[in-house]
């Protein structure tokens, strides 16, 4: 199942729009000011579960936010990971790694004088 799928369908009738997906806007809730808004951050979902997994980025300030998006309801939650938290950083890599797990790779130092991390990162999100 699609993580989009879910969302209405567009039944104009007209060629041109029958079968698509439109793009519509949702809101998301619980702790929405802690998540949004933010650039350079890196998101990808959580398998099985249609959830979205999002770290860093930045609003203001670079960030090691940690977030699971609950995409049936549209709500965050902030994810308080333990071990070898990755520093704060730009544009990183997230991609699911099997069932549960994320791997995170990568990112802009967020400041000039922040040495580049040459590490991988695992989290196993089936915990939270």
């Amino acid at each position: 199942m699609s993580l989009f799928s879910k969302f209405t369908k567009n039944n104009t009738g007209d060629k041109a729009g029958a079968g698509a997906f439109p793009w519509s806007q949702r809101k998301l809730t619980g702790s929405q000011s802690h998540v949004l808004p933010r650039y350079g951050h890196a998101t990808t979902t959580s398998l099985p579960t249609d959830n979205l997994i999002l770290f860093g980025g930045m609003h203001n300030k670079s960030k090691k936010d940690l977030f699971l998006i609950d995409t049936n309801n549209m709500s965050s939650s902030p994810i308080n990971a333990t071990g070898d938290v990755p520093t704060s950083r730009m544009y990183p890599v997230l991609a699911p790694l099997g069932n549960n797990c994320v791997l995170l790779y990568g990112g802009a130092p967020s400041s000039a004088d922040e040495k580049w991390d040459p590490n991988f990162y695992t989290l196993n999100v089936g915990e939270f």
